[in-house]
């Protein structure tokens, strides 16, 4: 009886160690926040996380208060995320991840075309870049993603270009560069000020996970209070090999001396 309650005993144990210790929060710990939110004036968003500040190298500016959706963080230093469906990096000290869904997580403005000529797009910041599309010069309300200084086509020009995303005969979200000196309209940059969590909610639900240790650090706490249990109900439920051997001795003991006290009565009967 006492055996079957140390078995039930050790069962119930392993049982409330995997219900308390979830393996789903060991994962959730080492998933990424869905969104960054941009921190600095002016952040540069980047094609490639070299860090190089030329034109074949940066997409645009980011607005501060908004936010980068994650892909990764495969890279040291870097962001690797989404901003209007451009898919660039951000350098993390530019940004603070947020643990909640922002309602309004990019800035969404527009410009038009002015009227006298078509905006040319092209796929970098200057004219010497591949030719991307034609935008006619009625054209209203083409989403602005950022700006970056590129090429001068007057000495006198401010050099400002707009990533933007319009629609073309061959696509209807086209991302290209038009030069700023040739639209009007650019709407107002308004701040996000929504309220958004920076640290992670902890639901532990009676877990004795501890949230300020690692990942690792939480799994070797789950190995060390597992393995321990699962070795005691080895040794209760396994076979008592040394016990069977003893009884197997005592057996041909008494066998041995069953058969001399016979062998001698024999020899006393008359």
């Amino acid at each position: 009886m006492r055996k079957y309650l140390f078995i039930i005993t050790a069962f119930l144990f392993i049982f409330q160690v995997f219900n308390f210790l979830s393996f789903d929060d060991v994962l959730k710990a080492e998933t990424l926040p869905e969104y960054y939110q941009i921190t600095a004036d002016e952040a540069v968003f980047y094609r490639s996380a070299t860090g190089e500040n030329t034109v074949e190298n940066i997409y645009c500016t980011l607005p501060r208060t908004y936010f980068i959706k994650t892909i990764n963080t495969s890279t040291e230093g870097y962001i690797f995320g989404s901003y209007l469906g451009v898919q660039g990096y951000i350098e993390t000290k530019n940004v603070v991840p947020v643990y909640s869904t922002p309602q309004s997580p990019y800035a969404i403005r527009t410009f038009d075309i002015m009227h006298t000529a078509s905006a040319v797009a092209w796929s970098n910041p200057t004219t010497e870049s591949e030719y991307v599309g034609t935008i006619s010069y009625d054209t209203t309300e083409v989403i602005f993603v950022g700006s970056t200084l590129g090429q001068k086509i007057q000495e006198s020009d401010t050099g400002i270009w707009y990533l933007c995303r319009f629609a073309t005969t061959e696509s209807a979200n086209t991302l290209g560069y038009v030069y700023s000196d040739v639209t009007t309209n650019l709407t107002e940059f308004a701040p996000n000020t929504e309220e958004v969590l920076y640290e992670p909610i902890q639901e532990t639900n009676g877990s004795i996970l501890s949230p300020e240790l690692t990942n690792t650090s939480n799994i070797m706490l789950i190995l060390l209070l597992t393995i321990p249990a699962v070795i005691i109900l080895l040794l209760i439920i396994r076979p008592k090999k040394g016990k069977k051997q003893s009884a197997k001795r005592q057996i041909a003991t008494l066998n041995q001396l069953t058969i001399k006290d016979k062998k001698d009565q024999d020899e006393f009967d008359f």
